[in-house]
């Protein structure tokens, strides 16, 4: 066997060869989405929306989603019970933002979880008959009459769902006018889109219908109809035998299936009718045009309609109604010409369980009472109506399409109760209920002893949280129907002194001040100020009273003052079954919380809080001895997120004084100071009311309400603007399925795989006026496997960074060296020049740099103009050839046009090219990211596009190519000939270059074969670190691996005719911007050498090979 001997280290090098001009082409490196550095990038997205849940396992069931998600949003749907959608299954989800463990159940609409006074009414401003509707991008639209001594305007005041609010006038009544009705103002939402908003137009006695349409989701409305009932009602308030006028108590509006549902309810002026309580239905069929009558004459006197509610349930209109003083009616229309009345004889009704007095006056007149019904997403229904008494209420029922039911798990109507503030003279009034953003939600007038009944106040009902009202019973199946509730209300709508359930002590101060009950103890007022429940419910088994105890929820501002040492701000609950009593309290300051137990002297838990930001308190006591709490600072949010104070915590007996229940709240003690405190709500459940309690604490998620799964077509709102539907099998408990947005214009369509076409671009978040688009910050892995950043040796010494597509000057390339970024090259896409303006005309002048254009070489450029005191971009449209510069008579100056006036004079202009490259000498610098940022600036757009971008080495072939390149330009036109020689032309798409190059010279490739070849190289630098940047006489290999590496026409790549050497620091970052220094192009057909002469693969007498004509074709 013969034994080789390696050779001693070859030392042997090439020369540099260098040419005087270089070409090549940007080639780009294998990046793509995945490449993109999360951590290190700050980017926006323009118009993100709820993208498709993903399972994060194997699932039969599909989630679908759809709505504006935020930009940063990132929700989990979370499966609590198995099934299929509509038969059992059942959710909760995580907001993975602010934690990606806590979870979401939702409150069913039986319990206030808010309030707010939205404007507060006076003896001279009142806000009238409010209705709402929310608007499928979950945009509540409410619409009120604004009356004042002066004037009665219809108002639409607009809230989207991140709380930005408008409000408008749509109407406002004449001073001529004669009027005695109301506006009576209601809104809906066609199938197109359209929100359609009407109201009452009187004169003189004569009544019709005005509706106006708005196309831009409420934010402004057009009158489309000045009468949209063919006959004037007869309106007055005048009654007498034979009064031919009726007097309208409420309107109600809604539209399903191309037709538009209108209900009148009446009051009869009448006195010699028998049913005074009358109600008239229209129907339109012509998007709100015109309403046709359905009702006749005998069907308005065959029965009583009072206070009339109008919605739609998956799909088909639906009523509810009183129809005598103790009894409530739901009914369904088989379609939008059903007549009620007919209906209604024909008993094609579903009797809602009984609300004694719902009404006062007679069964064939009814004078009072008020209801409000909504439909939830899931087609469950509730219905609210007052019973009268000594104490005036709002029972509250549920409808699952089979039955109804009171809610809070009740069997009886005082346990089913959702608003009860125990006094027959303090209520909410003129109510309309709505479901937004996942919440039940009343918008309504009031009636107390104040001078604020006509404020306009919200009310919200349930709605999401991660500590939801505890079930009914343990066994109970999870239903909306099934959740305890608060049975005992105080909100500010007068002082507890003037409510019959409550009993005022202290000489302290009180007043309803700013929405809220501003109770204050100071030296002015020496005292404390609390107010106790007097008539709380009773149990006959004593042991009720401890087990199933209370729950109160608390909402306050600190304003000041207040402390520790007593309970000075807060409220004690006592509960005692005849044998042990036990007693906590909860102090509240303006910086802590603190659980205290009162019996055994010794606090439980304190939280450090800002409670002059308002507090939300979660209370419960029962189990015999036990307490748990919660707070968050209060707001009115659709996610209510509390935290924990304590739980399941035992607290110390007394012996009893009286079996019951004890409840206080307010300033309990005063000792000294100023002591001020705004309170908002405080609410009561007690005994059966609060259903297993949350006295041992609560266990997320196994405790949280879930939701049904919505079935196809169907959809149930989240949060953040996501709603849900399903599809297809079943789904199994724990099974998520993540929501992220998607955007039109997202971050990956800079990458040609994704986006074929630089006019596919990412595209910032807009900004409006005249604000800078935030600086963004791109950051782009070379490796997308690793989770640490690893250097690497870049593929070549000359890099290129080619973007396409933008509309911005000013940026950054910057290169991660391992430990930190580390800037590569400053950005000015730009060319700065002297310019006079006259009219949309633009000239250079003397003074800056003055370019040579060529003919419409700017057209579709953008520009930035300075022009005195003015700032402004515009958008080129065309140029003559010339000099943008010189003089008029000394040169051919080249003339920009602009779509429109830039500010007129003597200015500095900045044009700003859509494609540009970087071409960067790396002089040795290793990478492992590349991170492109661009300034905060302004552009014309008002946001930041970027349509591809390139990164990769510079090939430069190792020969240039023969002289005789051609350049060819396609116009993108199409053109038909008609029979008669007439030619019409459009644009299809943009002009594109293609280009043929080709080396016709032999070129010799002995120095690149045997083993140890001694190659030449050329160099594109001379600075420290420079490393060769392509091998002498390459050219035919390169070509061929070239093909390879771009896959024919698969991949992207910049041709750049022209690379000028660097002979400084300042030369190794070389900015092309002119349409004639660049093209991003495929490889059009094959790559094919020739052979001339020679040996193959001889090191002495290697071959000769020239390369036939390559084509490149622009992308655009």
């Amino acid at each position: 066997m013969e034994i080789l001997e390696l050779e001693g280290e070859d030392t042997r090098m090439g020369n540099n060869v260098t040419p005087d001009f270089l070409r090549g082409f940007i080639i780009p490196m294998n990046l793509g989405t995945d490449n993109i550095w999360q951590s290190e990038t700050t980017i926006s997205q323009q118009n993100p929306t709820a993208g498709d849940p993903i399972p994060q396992q194997t699932s039969k069931m599909r989630v679908l989603s759809n709505g504006l998600q935020s930009d940063s949003g990132n929700l989990s749907i979370v499966t609590r019970k198995a099934g299929s959608a509509g038969f059992g299954s059942r959710f909760t989800f995580k907001e993975n933002v602010s934690s990606t463990t806590v979870e979401y159940g939702r409150d069913s609409f039986n319990a206030i979880s808010g309030f707010e006074y939205k404007l507060i009414g006076s003896l001279t401003t009142n806000y009238r008959l409010p209705t709402a509707f929310v608007t499928r991008s979950n945009t509540l639209l409410v619409a009120y009459e604004e009356v004042t001594s002066l004037t009665t305007k219809l108002k639409v005041l607009r809230i989207d769902k991140d709380g930005t609010e408008s409000t408008t006038t749509e109407y406002t009544v004449l001073t001529s006018l004669i009027v005695t009705q109301r506006l009576h103002p209601t809104i809906t939402e066609l199938e197109d889109g359209a929100i359609m908003l009407g109201h009452l137009l009187e004169d003189n006695g004569k009544a019709n219908f005005r509706v106006l349409r708005s196309e831009d989701d409420g934010v402004s409305f057009d009158l489309v109809s000045r009468e949209g009932w063919n006959e004037s009602l007869s309106v007055g308030t005048a009654t007498g035998a034979g009064v031919t006028t009726f007097d309208i108590i409420r309107i109600r509006m809604a539209s399903a299936s191309g037709a538009t549902v209108l209900l009148v309810e009446t009051e009869s002026n009448n006195t010699s009718v028998t049913k005074r309580n009358q109600l008239i239905q229209y129907v339109s069929i012509d998007g709100c045009g015109t309403f046709t009558k359905l009702s006749t004459d005998s069907n308005l006197s065959s029965n009583s309609f009072r206070k009339i509610n109008l919605s739609i349930r998956l799909g088909r209109f639906v009523i509810s109604y009183i129809s005598d003083l103790s009894t409530l009616k739901y009914m369904e229309l088989p379609n939008p010409f059903s007549n009620i009345h007919l209906l209604r004889e024909a008993s094609a009704v579903i009797p809602i369980l009984s609300v004694p007095t719902a009404s006062t006056g007679t069964n064939d007149y009814m004078t009072g009472g008020d209801t409000a019904m909504v439909v939830d997403e899931d087609g469950g229904v509730y219905v609210y109506a007052y019973s009268g008494g000594s104490n005036d209420f709002i029972v509250s029922q549920y409808y699952d399409g089979t039955q109804f039911r009171y809610t809070n798990g009740s069997e009886t109507i005082a346990q089913g109760t959702s608003l009860n503030c125990d006094d027959s003279l303090t209520r909410l009034r003129d109510l309309f209920v709505v479901h937004w953003l996942g919440r039940g939600f009343i918008v309504s007038n009031m009636d107390s002893s104040t001078t604020l009944d006509n404020s306009l106040l919200f009310t919200y009902l349930g709605g999401y949280s991660n500590l939801n009202l505890p079930k009914t019973a343990f066994g109970d199946v999870e239903a909306d129907w099934t959740r305890a509730g608060f049975i005992l209300n105080y909100l500010p709508l007068d002082e507890p002194a003037n409510i019959t359930g409550l009993t005022s002590s202290g000489l302290g101060n009180d007043a309803i001040s700013g929405g809220a009950l501003r109770i204050t103890s100071s030296p002015a007022y020496p005292g404390n100020r609390f107010y106790d429940w007097n008539n709380l419910p009773t149990s006959v088994v004593n042991t009720d009273y401890t087990d199933k105890g209370i729950i109160v929820r608390s909402s306050c501002i600190a304003s000041e003052g207040g402390g520790t040492t007593a309970n000075q701000r807060g409220f004690t609950l006592e509960m005692d079954n005849g044998t042990n009593r036990y007693k906590i309290a909860v102090y509240i300051t303006t910086t802590s919380i603190l659980l205290r137990d009162v019996i055994g002297a010794a606090d439980i838990a304190t939280n450090s809080h800002d409670n002059t930001q308002g507090v939300d308190i979660i209370c419960s006591i029962g189990k015999g001895n036990r307490v748990s709490a919660w707070f968050r600072t209060d707001s009115n949010s659709s996610l209510r997120n509390y935290t924990n104070i304590a739980t399941d915590q035992a607290i110390t007996s007394a012996a009893s004084t009286s079996a019951g229940h004890r409840i206080e709240w307010g300033h309990l003690t005063y000792t000294s100071g100023v002591n001020t405190t705004f309170w908002k709500e405080f609410h009561v459940s007690t005994l059966s009311a609060t259903g297993i309690g949350l006295a041992n604490g609560f266990d997320n998620p196994n405790d949280l309400a879930s939701r049904p799964y919505p079935p196809l077509s169907q959809w149930a709102y989240v949060y953040d603007g996501v709603s849900i539907s399903t599809t297809d099998g079943p789904t199994y408990e724990g099974e998520q399925f993540q929501i992220t947005p998607q955007y039109d214009y997202p971050v990956e369509n800079i990458f040609f795989d994704i986006a074929p076409s630089p006019r596919i671009q990412w595209r910032t978040a807009k900004v409006t006026g005249s604000s800078n688009v935030p600086a963004q910050t791109l950051s782009i892995k070379l490796n997308s496997d690793t989770a640490t950043s690893i250097i690497e040796s870049l593929p070549n010494d000359l890099m290129g960074f080619h973007f396409n597509g933008v509309n911005w000057r000013l940026g950054d390339i910057y290169y991660h060296n391992g430990t930190t970024w580390i800037q590569l090259a400053a950005i000015a896409n730009q060319i700065r020049s002297s310019c006079v303006v006259t009219g949309r005309s633009v000239r250079g002048a003397v003074g800056l740099t003055e370019p040579y254009f060529s003919l419409n070489e700017l057209a579709g450029w953008t520009a930035y103009f300075i022009v005195g005191a003015d700032q402004v971009y515009r958008k080129v449209v065309s140029n003559t050839e010339g000099k943008f510069g010189g003089t008029s008579t000394g040169t051919k100056q080249s003339t920009v046009q602009f779509l429109t006036n830039p500010p007129q004079g003597t200015g500095t202009v900045y044009f700003i090219p859509p494609v540009f490259s970087m071409v960067i000498s790396m002089n040795g610098i290793q990478a492992s990211a590349f991170q492109i940022r661009t300034d905060a600036q302004r552009t014309y757009d008002f946001d930041v596009r970027i349509g591809e971008i390139i990164i990769g080495p510079v090939l430069v072939p190792g020969r240039q190519y023969g002289r005789g390149r051609t350049i060819s330009i396609e116009s993108g036109t199409t053109t038909i000939e008609t029979q008669d020689g007439i030619r019409y032309s459009r644009e299809i798409k943009p002009p594109s270059r293609s280009f043929n190059v080709a080396w016709t010279d032999g070129i010799d490739i002995s120095q690149l074969q045997g083993n140890q070849p001694d190659v030449d190289y050329w160099m594109a630098s001379n600075q420290s670190g420079a490393e060769p940047i392509a091998v002498q006489n390459e050219a035919p290999d390169l070509m061929i691996g070239f093909l390879k590496y771009v896959q024919g026409a698969k991949k992207h790549f910049v041709y750049l005719p022209n690379i000028t050497k660097s002979t400084s620091s300042s030369e190794d970052k070389r900015y092309l911007g002119r349409e004639k220094e660049q093209a991003l192009v495929t490889l059009d057909g094959d790559v094919q050498i020739e052979h001339v002469v020679g040996d193959e693969l001889q090191a002495q007498s290697g071959e000769v090979f020239r390369i036939a004509t390559i084509t490149m074709k622009e992308v655009k």
